[in-house]
């Protein structure tokens, strides 16, 4: 049976609200001689798939690529005397790359502390900052112009307003915005599509 989108939105839309309103909640039964099946679900996964089907649906005169496998950090000579750099290393796979790269959008399902920037546990990963400069310089290098950058966490009451701007030099931006998975999704995608203009 196929699903309709309809269903798979929905679908993914009540398993992070039930994610993001009972964190440390869970349906399972740790006593006595019952036993019980489970169904686990990644999370960063149902998010990442969640926010593009959004996308997809709510940005008109956009194209979204989801994990595109396009382009690689490195290239290496296969012999010490070549010319060309003919041997790929190293390959990029943005969650969502939009209108050929004018902008990477990447989700975190993580749950991040705007105020705390020394908190690792509560806080933006240093390796992420690392992957969205890759992500900028690539593909602002591939199609001759700088592109914008966008990391998505899920909204929660100690993350609720984009921070202020990043820059990586060179016209390379990053906002980090809270995507609120509780309210009208389109406006929520109108938000990060009003940056991208």
């Amino acid at each position: 049976m196929k699903e309709s989108p309809r269903f798979i939105g929905d679908f993914f839309f009540r398993v992070l609200y039930k994610n993001l309103k009972y964190p440390k909640k869970s349906f399972m039964i740790f006593h006595g001689n019952t036993i019980s099946r489970a169904l686990l679900y990644p999370m960063e996964k149902l998010f990442e798939d969640y926010i593009a089907y959004l996308f997809r649906k709510y940005t008109n005169g956009y194209t979204i690529k989801t994990q595109e496998k396009k382009y690689y950090i490195l290239n290496q000579k296969a012999n010490i005397e070549d010319k060309e750099y003919s041997i790929n290393r190293f390959l990029l796979k943005p969650d969502m790359v939009i209108n050929n790269g004018i902008a990477i959008i990447d989700t975190k399902w993580k749950l991040i502390e705007a105020s705390n920037f020394n908190n690792k546990d509560k806080n933006i990963s240093e390796a992420d900052i690392y992957q969205m400069h890759a992500y900028g310089r690539k593909y602002s290098s591939a199609i001759g112009q700088s592109c914008k950058l966008v990391m998505l966490y899920p909204m929660w009451p100690k993350f609720t307003s984009k921070l202020p701007q990043f820059t990586y030099g060179d016209n390379i931006t990053l906002d980090i915005i809270p995507f609120n998975l509780l309210t009208d999704p389109q406006s929520e995608v109108n938000k990060v599509v009003q940056l991208l203009a």
